[in-house]
């Protein structure tokens, strides 16, 4: 007697995103005029937290997408061509997608944290430019300081001020390691002989001054 086959079971994140996809189709048009005022700040709130809970996985969707090569059965150049063909989206944006979904895969406290709904997409996108920027020899422990910072920032700040810890993170995480890089950065510019900046960090840092400061 042969076995019957097993029809393919859809991934439970694949299911649940057809499931919120059902709910708000249920919702999206219902009358809001019952809704107090605290309750519709509340609820502005929280949409804002589900935003970056499905644009983080989205992003975790495209890396897999990528690894897949979701692109080859129809001939696509990229995952980012195929994904603009397949959203309607222009191909400026589906980079963005991409190179984002890249470096988050390697940024894991930065990711998780957009899964948790505490950041904002423009705010990770930040975040992530600024640790990207970081010296290539930067140690691994600063790296990862310097994302448990701005993480912490983000609770606080918007995009734009981030933008400005994110400039000065190692003067933030490790001063010595932070002045040892514009050191060398001035010393490239000026086409000056350079001195290889010290990657690692003796002291413990200090505390982010305000973006105003």
């Amino acid at each position: 007697m042969t076995a019957k086959a097993t029809p393919h079971k859809r991934h439970r994140i694949s299911r649940a995103v057809a499931e919120v996809r059902a709910t708000l189709a249920e919702v999206g048009e219902l009358p809001l005029w019952s809704m107090p005022a605290p309750e519709a700040a509340e609820t502005l709130t929280e949409i804002a937290k589900l935003k970056s809970q499905v644009a983080a996985l989205e992003l975790r969707a495209a890396k897999h997408a990528q690894t897949q090569k979701v692109e080859a059965a129809s001939g696509a150049t990229s995952t980012a061509a195929w994904l603009a063909v397949a959203t309607h989206a222009t191909r400026r944006e589906t980079a963005r997608t991409m190179r984002l979904a890249g470096q988050l895969d390697t940024m894991p406290t930065v990711a998780q944290a957009l899964g948790r709904g505490e950041l904002l997409l423009e705010q990770a996108e930040v975040i992530a430019r600024a640790i990207d920027k970081l010296p290539n020899d930067t140690d691994p422990q600063i790296r990862e300081q310097a994302q448990v910072e701005l993480v912490e920032l983000a609770r606080h700040h918007d995009a734009k001020d981030l933008t400005i810890f994110g400039n000065r993170i190692l003067d933030i995480v490790c001063p010595e390691v932070g002045e040892a890089a514009e050191a060398e950065a001035w010393l490239a510019r000026s086409g000056k002989p350079r001195r290889r900046a010290s990657s690692r960090c003796s002291t413990t840092g200090r505390a982010g001054p305000t973006a105003g400061s």
